[in-house]
């Protein structure tokens, strides 16, 4: 069988070019605002993310995380809710892995209708600035930790998580969040039940194995599918090189896991975000969220 063609370079300028001016736009919404910000906007049905006043912190964040009960994961939207915990690594930094929720039960409850949208805010490790080195960071490098803590402008947010996997170890998994749509795609390493999968793919969750060739042109059609909304609702503006938003995502990854082709410094022209993710990183992050059982919460964490 023939693997899917990696899009091109013009396939993807195409596709993205309305990201073209999130870079700008963001390093303008860095700058004190003169006025307190207006309400949040409609586009259509998409929420204008760079006018929400409250955004993510330590102080109004919360790490729990609903879960379904276990034999319900297949119809997780009728099961009834338990409660978990999403601890970033600077809170726990190695996770027991007895301690961690499945695999299925994970992504079940990042597909709940009642509990998803809570459960994907608690992925985020939103004090990760608070742990750096203080530094002064070029407009990129801050985009990109933004992208990582949640709280991009331009909407989109990358995490990696750890749960456990089939043979009763830690595994990984690497979370693409789209806020706007409010779809998510989540690569793993090993294969889920078809019952599931098509049961997240109607709740807006797409789950793809790392590894298949496959997988790199979904994620590059997940991100290009945002684009496209994102220039049709005016949302974003061109203005840029689309490598600018690319480079951003990319360098989000390597803000959690080393790349294995090139530093965050110099992305090659042509690099996607799915050949970066599906094989061009080490898949050893330094920055996680581990989804726990509710035993596992440390004592003061609310």
């Amino acid at each position: 069988m023939t693997p899917p063609k990696e899009p091109t370079l013009e396939e993807i300028h195409a596709q993205l070019k309305a990201l073209t001016g999130a870079v700008e736009k963001l390093i303008e919404a860095q700058k004190p605002a003169a006025a307190p910000p207006e309400p949040a906007k409609k586009t259509g049905d998409l929420q204008d993310v760079r006018l929400v006043a409250v955004q993510p912190t330590a102080e109004n964040h919360s790490y729990t995380f609903t879960i379904p009960t276990g034999s319900a994961r297949n119809a997780f939207n009728n099961a009834t809710p338990v409660e978990a915990v999403a601890l970033p690594n600077y809170l726990v930094e190695k996770p027991d892995a007895k301690d961690l929720v499945d695999i299925p039960t994970t992504l079940a409850a990042l597909a709940m209708e009642t509990v998803r949208d809570n459960n994907r805010k608690a992925l985020y490790p939103v004090a990760l600035e608070d742990y750096l080195a203080t530094v002064t960071r070029e407009p990129g490098e801050q985009e990109a930790l933004n992208i990582v803590e949640g709280k991009s402008w331009i909407g989109f947010g990358i995490v990696a998580l750890k749960a456990q996997g089939a043979d009763g170890k830690a595994s990984n998994l690497y979370v693409v969040d789209d806020q706007l749509r409010q779809q998510i795609i989540v690569m793993g390493a090993e294969s889920i039940p078809v019952g599931l999968n098509k049961k997240l793919a109607e709740s807006g969750v797409t789950y793809v194995v790392r590894g298949r060739p496959e997988t790199t042109e979904e994620i590059n059609e997940f991100l290009s599918q945002g684009a496209r909304v994102r220039g049709e609702s005016g949302l974003l503006m061109t203005g840029r090189a689309v490598t600018d938003v690319i480079e951003s995502l990319i360098k989000a990854v390597s803000a959690i896991c080393e790349l294995k082709e090139h530093d965050d410094d110099a992305v090659p022209l042509g690099t996607t975000l799915g050949r970066v993710m599906n094989g061009g990183m080490a898949d050893k992050p330094g920055v996680f969220t581990s989804i726990m059982k509710a035993s596992a919460r440390p004592a003061g964490v609310k």
